[in-house]
């Protein structure tokens, strides 16, 4: 409940308490990150294609589909296809860096129908909203008549706020989406139709991985929007970027340390519009003012430093130089160099009799092998 972006990763199942948890808090405008099902392929069909899915008013924006499965020793495997360039989520793979999303294989993953991410809009009476979420419309196929029974639209109805899904990404060939994502409510979902283990995908030990997953928390808290931000580890916020005047007073939600209790009360400091405190560590900052009669909240992103997963090749120039020996002629790490070697050239002699004796002990067994043999 204190989270601003939620992740599922290997989930069979949830209670209908946890379900219902999770949907209200997507709804009020938290973010859902979903890796679907596990990677030994085993799933409850009954969750993940009833109360999860829930005729497409559910959280999961498309139903799994077929599992593929692919072989290593067979070399069978799916790969990143296409994958649109003009979203955020894949702003780090625009030009050189594209070849980084295509080198990942996947062995196992769900092929979820795109035709999924259009059902589940309702038609909606306004005189009566209680009844939003009570007829689920799949979109009849073309020229498909009306079957007996069907609800009648009236002039009151409308569709709901449920919009269509989008792709992000395909895998090569046949084999489906590869990103997903649906808004719920206020909240946005994003599905990735496997799970991020060495049995399914080589993709956690590929470069690309958490640059993806930076982007994604980064996108998910709004960082791109011009009220909430990207930070590094270090950083100074600074308020009025987020349309905060001088005088206000800002209430700073930190998260919490790692290692903490998960339940743990989060740090909130209260500082002035004009300061600019540093983000100390990584997660999500929230921070809360008021805007004449409006309490704004807004959020930034704080990461790690990136360059501890930067796609860019380091120069082979810059890595020698690390290397490179700096001492002078007169310095002492030449002398010691120096007895080093002289104490090697000592110690040659005893090397060299070490290998005759060896020799002369392989030839000696050799002999005896022949002369055993003749015997």
């Amino acid at each position: 409940r204190n989270a601003d972006l939620i992740v599922l990763a290997g989930i069979s199942a949830l209670t209908d308490g946890e379900l219902l948890a999770l949907e209200d808090a997507v709804r009020e405008g938290k973010n859902l990150i979903v890796f679907t099902g596990r990677s030994d392929g085993r799933m409850s069909d009954a969750f993940y294609n009833g109360a999860f899915w829930k005729n497409g008013l559910g959280l999961l924006p498309a139903r799994p589909g077929n599992l593929f499965e692919g072989n290593r020793l067979e070399n069978r495997f799916d790969k990143i296809g296409e994958f649109n360039p003009g979203h955020a989520l894949f702003a780090p793979f625009v030009g050189e860096n594209d070849a980084n999303l295509r080198l990942p294989r996947f062995y196992r993953h769900y092929q979820p129908s795109v035709a999924d991410l259009k059902i589940g809009s309702v038609m909606v009476d306004e005189k009566n909203p209680a009844l939003a979420e009570s007829v689920p419309i799949t979109p009849p196929l073309k020229n498909e008549p009306k079957k007996e029974g069907a609800p009648e639209t009236n002039a009151n109805a409308k569709e709901s706020a449920r919009p269509e899904g989008k792709v992000l990404a395909s895998f090569t060939g046949e084999g489906g989406p590869f990103a997903l994502e649906r808004a719920y409510g206020k909240g946005t979902v994003l599905m990735f139709p496997f799970a991020p283990r060495p049995e399914a995908t080589d993709l956690p030990k590929r470069k690309a991985f958490v640059p993806l997953l930076h982007q994604a928390v980064r996108w998910l808290a709004g960082a791109q929007s011009a009220s909430r931000r990207s930070l590094t580890t270090g950083d100074l916020f600074d308020f009025a970027d987020a349309g905060a005047p001088p005088d206000a007073v800002i209430s700073l939600e930190k998260p919490n340390a790692p290692g903490a209790p998960a339940n743990a009360p989060k740090e909130t400091l209260s500082v002035g519009g004009n300061e600019h405190p540093a983000a100390t560590l990584p997660g999500l900052y929230a921070a809360s003012f008021m805007k004449g009669a409006i309490k704004e909240r807004t959020l930034w992103a704080v990461n790690l430093d990136p360059r501890e997963s930067e796609l860019a090749s380091e120069p082979l120039g810059s890595l020698k130089a690390v290397f490179a020996s700096v001492a002078t002629d007169d310095s002492a790490a030449k002398v010691h160099a120096q007895a080093l070697s002289d104490e090697q050239k000592a110690l040659a002699p005893e090397w060299r009799y070490l290998l005759l004796a060896a020799l002369a002990c392989l030839m000696l067994e050799v002999l005896l092998r022949d002369f055993w043999m003749r015997s």
